[in-house]
């Protein structure tokens, strides 16, 4: 297992038994530091993802166990934003990140692949957070993505939509855009977000 997957493995249950639901864990470098960011939601998040995974095609939507740069700032919910989406992505506040980080940092601490972490961040994925895997893409069905990719020439392109459809085995989606439908590739792309 590679370290994401290591550190997934140990602090799900923690996430789990503290009545959260754990969105991702994401090993990745930043400038000259090797960030570890453990990126965890209320647990209504996790419902309305299950509601969205069993309504949807669950052949297109296989589970992902693989673990985004997030706003780890971001603890707390909008309260401006569309009351449904409020109730499904509510958020995490200050005292809930305070309280988790104390046992996964000690668990963390034990393990010997935090020689190669040089910033653990623990927080939420945010609002307008990183999708990465089959079951974010399920969570996120008819919702408004932002997504960024390379463009023919090289140059980063940023395409707005709505999720109408992912394959989880190709991680090919579509996008329902101003225009019409898009057909894009998680592998050609360089971030997928949600979009407020």
């Amino acid at each position: 297992m590679n370290i994401e997957e290591k550190a997934r493995a140990l602090v799900e249950p923690i996430v789990v038994q503290g009545g959260f639901e754990l969105w991702d864990v994401v090993f990745e470098k930043e400038g000259a530091m090797n960030y570890l960011r453990v990126l965890f939601d209320n647990s209504t998040a996790k419902n309305s993802a299950d509601t969205a995974a069993n309504s949807a095609d669950t052949a297109e939507f296989a589970a992902d166990t693989a673990a985004n740069s997030a706003d780890t700032a971001e603890f707390a919910a909008d309260t401006t934003a569309n009351p449904a989406d409020t109730a499904e992505l509510r958020g995490i506040t200050d005292e809930d990140c305070a309280r988790m980080t104390a046992p996964i940092n000690a668990l963390l601490d034990k393990q010997d692949f935090i020689k190669h972490v040089d910033i653990l961040e623990i927080g939420s994925p945010g609002l307008t957070r990183r999708l990465r895997h089959a079951v974010h893409f399920a969570a996120s069905l008819g919702k408004p993505l932002r997504v960024t990719k390379r463009g023919d020439k090289g140059k980063t392109v940023v395409i707005y939509g709505v999720l109408v459809s992912y394959d989880g085995d190709s991680g090919a989606f579509e996008l329902q855009g101003d225009k019409g439908i898009l057909q894009l590739s998680l592998k050609n792309c360089i971030r997928v977000n949600l979009d407020l």
